[in-house]
């Protein structure tokens, strides 16, 4: 039968208080943990509630963190390792606004799966997306972004190259990118508007509603 609302809490509060997998961890490490904890719970849980009430019940969860409106944890990311390991169809999830950390996602393939305005903090992954069309590095050199034929604004931290954050404009294609001297700002540009987006230049930070918007132009911008 499906959990009761109290033991989904209960399952959401451990995996929010601690990584069960360290998705940058060496290569040794995290075979192994991903070997000892997350294959090891995903069998119990097959054996226990079953793959297929498991699948049913991860968009509920998924809502119930968002409602939530947890800030920290590792919940979400738990979830998501747990569900790759146990082989489960995650394509069409929405993991968005969520804290989606350390999930191995590398040589995955997550159709429509949504991750827009979720925190990727040490989350690994394969990098597949639409044709970039601008790219911009901040003066301290502490974060770049990349404008994609998606209409989406990808940012990743420069020093250790992992994704910060997804930022969907409105535009149809981001066609340029561009940093404020400051770091604080990030500009992008299409649909005759100039999109301004607030960013933490040590990357802790990146607005994931629109700062403001510059309109005016009768062309593309």
């Amino acid at each position: 039968g499906s959990a009761e609302p109290g033991e989904a809490h209960l399952a959401l509060s451990f995996l929010n208080r601690f990584a069960l997998l360290k998705a940058q961890a060496k290569e040794y490490v995290r075979q192994s943990q991903a070997r000892l904890i997350i294959q090891s719970l995903a069998e119990r849980l097959a054996v226990k509630v079953g793959k297929a009430q498991i699948a049913a019940s991860i968009p509920r969860l998924l809502e119930a963190l968002r409602a939530a409106d947890v800030k920290t944890g590792y919940a979400a990311g738990n979830l998501l390792n747990l569900l790759l390991a146990m082989q489960i169809d995650a394509s069409g999830l929405d993991f968005s606004g969520l804290n989606l950390r350390q999930a191995f996602l590398r040589g995955m393939t997550l159709p429509n799966v949504n991750l827009r305005g979720a925190d990727l903090t040490h989350t690994v992954f394969t990098d597949c997306f639409s044709l970039i069309n601008s790219v911009a590095i901040n003066s301290a050199q502490t974060l770049f972004a990349a404008g994609t034929g998606a209409g989406e604004i990808r940012i990743w931290n420069y020093a250790n190259r992992q994704p910060v954050a997804i930022i969907l404009g409105r535009q149809r294609t981001v066609w340029t990118v561009a940093f404020s001297p400051d770091g604080r700002l990030l500009a992008s540009s299409d649909d005759q508007t100039v999109q301004l987006w607030e960013i933490d230049p040590n990357g802790d930070f990146v607005s994931q509603s629109n700062y403001r918007t510059l309109a005016g132009h009768t062309s593309d911008v």
